[in-house]
């Protein structure tokens, strides 16, 4: 039996992972006619986590992908990188996909970039897009392990073996490296249109700031550029999301 059969738009708010089977088949009975607009509040007890796994955006795809405009999370999840993607390669009409969370330490949605560049999303109409991005490579950064430059060879064993110790070590899991070089050289200057920026989600929203992306950040010229090109902004160099939260 299908209820409000002229629904298009749904507010979820959702607080264990139990509810994922009473949200998808709330979607798959109640629009007929298609929904355009899906927002999720997802609340987090000591007691239950919301998963929000594979299956619920299968269920998204298949009961909204075709006429779906706006898709917003909100709160503390799970969502992984092949889930996000799923939804930006079936959803032709997609206009705005939102992940937004405010405790860092656990997910509320994050992309990989390698993956990305291997996509091909189908929502050439995309005006608005919040989700964290992550593992970008950066083979210009030298990490360090155990104090050391990780591309140095351990004293005992031969090359082969010490190139595969150095996989080994536990990285500097408190620095920034998955991340844009936030330089003129790698094309910080295409941002320069963005004149009243001032936010960019910090884990404390009294903090109003941009979030620094921790390379060369502190270089005259990039301090310079900033004063010019975004008065409004304000840098900060803490608080940043380390690579170890996105660890596989």
């Amino acid at each position: 039996m299908i209820f409000f059969p002229h629904l298009i738009s749904a507010q979820i708010h959702a607080t264990c992972d139990e509810d994922d089977w009473a949200i998808m088949e709330f979607m798959r009975r109640g629009s007929p006619a298609g929904w355009k607009r899906l927002e999720f509040t997802l609340r987090y007890s000591i007691f239950r986590k919301v998963l929000f796994g594979a299956h619920l955006f299968d269920a998204i795809i298949k009961n909204a992908a075709r006429t779906l405009e706006v898709l917003r999370f909100e709160g503390d999840s799970y969502i992984g990188s092949k889930e996000i993607d799923k939804i930006l390669c079936s959803a032709p009409k997609l206009k705005e996909l939102s992940f937004s969370n405010k405790k860092m330490k656990r997910h509320g949605g994050w992309m990989d970039a390698r993956a990305i560049v291997k996509s091909e999303w189908v929502c050439s109409g995309l005006e608005a897009f919040a989700c964290r991005i992550g593992r970008i490579p950066r083979p210009d950064i030298m990490r360090n392990i155990c104090g050391r430059a990780s591309d140095s060879f351990v004293h005992r064993g031969s090359p082969k073996e010490s190139v595969a110790l150095q996989r080994l070590g536990d990285k500097e899991y408190y620095q920034q490296y998955s991340c844009l070089a936030m330089t003129l050289e790698s094309g910080l200057d295409l941002l320069r249109g963005l004149k009243d920026l001032s936010v960019v989600g910090l884990e404390d929203l009294s903090v109003v700031g941009l979030e620094d992306m921790e390379v060369n950040i502190d270089d005259d010229k990039e301090q310079a550029w900033f004063a010019r090109h975004w008065p409004h902004a304000v840098i900060r160099t803490d608080g940043y999301t380390t690579d170890r939260d996105n660890r596989a």
